[in-house]
């Protein structure tokens, strides 16, 4: 018999995800509740427009960061 695991931590519903982020001394609620599925498509668009340096610039420091780390 194979059994599977998900260690994974399950997907909480808006009801939990909203509870536990305003149990923060932080407050906090996941930003996949801020935008429907227009809203996302909308906002990854954004993201690839030439004035929109943030992406590009976070990843950028990511990108340097991993491979100083991996230099070390």
């Amino acid at each position: 018999m194979v059994r599977y695991y998900s260690f994974l931590p399950r997907g909480g519903g808006l009801l939990e995800d909203a509870l536990s982020g305003l149990a923060l001394p932080q407050k906090s609620i996941p930003p996949k509740y801020f935008y429907d599925e227009q809203g996302c498509r909308l906002f990854e668009a954004i993201c690839e427009l030439p004035e929109y340096y943030l992406t590009r610039t976070e990843t950028a420091i990511c990108a340097a960061t991993s491979r100083k780390s991996r230099n070390s």
